[in-house]
């Protein structure tokens, strides 16, 4: 066997396996692009239900179906007896930059607790300490949004039975929440609506991530399928000439 057909064989071999490498990657990428899409897409439907569902007449607690996801994103007015004594901050909460918690406090209405989130407060410098939250004049009855938490499984910390009250928290665990409780909270949390005199700060995000961000993603990954196709056949295609000439 001659020098050049050995030569010409070690090529093809190479040439070969990066072929399959590049359309394993290729298919990668084009894969996690169509992932984004769907995404984008979701987000988008997500944000026009909110919208669609933001311009009802509020409901009541009275008249909410057993399948909360049909009134998911509702407004809310509930009334009751707040239990001040039972606080809940959600912790690393970032507004504008500025890390504080979430406030949660359940009103209880007929033996029925609700969790009412009262909107985001400033942390202490020193994370020994709690913020100072005086919550004596809270209104008897709230307007809010129906929201479902979702639990994230990959954060195990948070709070134990041992914690006192204010008791900080790492999301928000219904049935967690319920045992330090005591009782039995329903399975989603009203979400307060925006008051200008109120300390707390209510900027509420649904969605983390837009859509168009998403969309962006999609095209990144597209353009980089693109590149890695184009480099590799003009990579084969150098070493062709080159083997030709040898």
């Amino acid at each position: 066997m001659s020098v050049s057909t050995v030569r010409t064989n070690k090529y093809s071999r190479r040439g070969l396996w990066g072929a399959i490498v590049a359309v394993i990657a290729s298919l990668t990428m084009t894969s996690l692009g169509i992932w984004q899409l769907q995404r984008a897409d979701d987000k988008h439907q997500r944000l026009t239900q909110i919208e669609q569902r933001q311009q009802r007449a509020p409901l009541s607690i009275y008249d909410l179906p057993k399948n909360l996801d049909q009134v998911e994103d509702y407004p809310l007015t509930i009334s009751g007896n707040w239990q001040k004594e039972y606080i809940f901050l959600l912790d690393n909460r970032i507004n504008n930059g500025r890390v504080g918690y979430e406030v949660l406090i359940p009103m209880e209405m007929d033996m029925r607790f609700v969790l009412v989130n009262l909107g985001w407060i400033n942390a202490p410098k020193s994370r020994n300490d709690l913020p100072d939250i005086n919550v004596q004049e809270l209104p008897m009855t709230i307007q809010g949004t129906l929201y479902l938490p979702r639990r994230n499984p990959a954060i195990t910390e948070t709070a134990n039975s041992t914690d006192t009250w204010p008791m900080r928290i790492q999301q928000v665990d219904i049935a967690l929440m319920s045992r330090f409780f005591g009782s039995p909270l329903a399975p989603f949390v009203v979400l307060a609506d925006p008051d200008e005199s109120s300390k707390f700060v209510r900027e509420w995000t649904p969605v983390v991530m837009s859509p168009q961000k998403h969309l962006g993603y999609a095209i990144q990954w597209f353009a980089l399928a693109a590149a890695c196709i184009i480099v590799t056949a003009v990579a084969i295609r150098k070493g062709i000439r080159s083997n030709d000439i040898k």
